[in-house]
C-alpha cells in the first residue's frame, strides 16, 4: 500500500483489510516521506496487528512504492490497494477461490469511485450487500482482446490480485 500524506483516511483502508474474512493477509505499507500524520496511524495499526509492516522511504513515486512493498511481501499472492481505497470484507475470499478453482494468475475487481463527502453511503452499501458479485473467468485471448478494446473489468491495478506465480 503506498501511501502519502494520507493520515485522514488510510485507517479506513487498513480497517477494511483487518475486516476481512480471509485472515492470512499481510499489509505492507510504504510511505514516500509523509509530512501529516500518516507515520503516527501507520504506527498504532503495526502495534495492533502483526501483520502489518511500516516501511518510510524518498518519495520516488507510486510504482517505486509498490515495487518496494512487492519486495518486502511474504505472500502467495499480491493485492494491491492504495491509502484511500477500502474493500469489500469478503474480497479476499472470493478473490482467491475464484482464481484458486480456475487457476487463474490474475483476479480482479469492479471498482467504485466514491468522493470522500460520500464515504457514508458507500459504508452503508457494503452494511446491506455483503455476498460478491458475479465472477467472471476470461481466457488469456479474452483477457487480451478485453484490455486491448477497453472492455476489461480490470481496469486499474487497484482491486487487483495476482499470483505470484505469475
Amino acid at each position: 500500500m503506498p501511501v502519502y500524506n494520507r493520515g485522514d483516511m488510510i485507517g479506513e483502508s487498513i480497517e477494511s483489510v483487518i475486516s476481512q474474512t480471509y485472515h492470512n493477509w499481510e499489509i505492507v505499507i510504504v510511505d514516500s516521506e509523509s509530512t501529516d500524520n500518516t507515520p503516527e496511524v501507520c504506527r498504532y495499526y503495526t502495534e495492533k496487528d502483526s501483520r502489518i509492516k511500516y516501511i518510510k522511504k524518498s518519495n520516488e513515486g507510486v510504482s517505486a512504492s509498490r515495487n518496494c512493498a512487492i519486495d518486502n511481501a511474504e505472500g502467495d499472492y499480491l493485492f494491491f490497494l492504495d491509502s484511500d481505497d477500502i474493500i469489500h470484507k469478503r474480497l479476499f475470499e472470493v478473490l482467491l477461490d475464484a482464481m484458486e478453482k480456475s487457476g487463474a494468475y490474475i483476479g480482479g475487481s469492479s471498482v467504485r469511485f466514491v468522493k470522500q463527502a460520500n464515504w457514508h453511503k458507500l459504508n452503508a452499501y457494503l452494511e446491506k450487500n455483503t455476498e460478491p458479485g458475479e465472477t467472471r473467468h476470461l481466457s488469456f485471448e479474452e483477457t487480451l482482446e478485453a484490455v486491448f478494446t477497453g472492455t476489461s473489468p480490470i481496469n486499474l491495478i487497484g482491486g487487483v490480485m495476482i499470483s505470484r506465480k505469475f
